[in-house]
């Protein structure tokens, strides 16, 4: 399982980008984040996910949420 921190993410649209804590941008959709509640995110926020390879990038999936900024 990877780790990093979200770079941004438009929550009305429901994607964004992760950055990680080693290696290239990883694509973000909501429909891939695990967890109750509203699946809005900030950028800092700490993450971790699986990684599926696509035709189009990197691609999150099996997102679980660590932790805002500051927490």
């Amino acid at each position: 399982m990877a780790s990093g921190k979200i770079k941004w993410f438009d929550n009305q649209r429901g994607i964004g980008f992760i950055e990680q804590n080693s290696g290239q941008d990883v694509f973000l959709h909501y429909a891939y984040v695990v967890g109750p509640g509203f699946k809005n995110f900030e950028p800092g926020e700490e993450v971790t996910f699986d990684i599926m390879i696509t035709d189009k990038g990197l691609k999150a999936q099996n997102v679980h949420r660590v932790g805002r900024p500051g927490q």
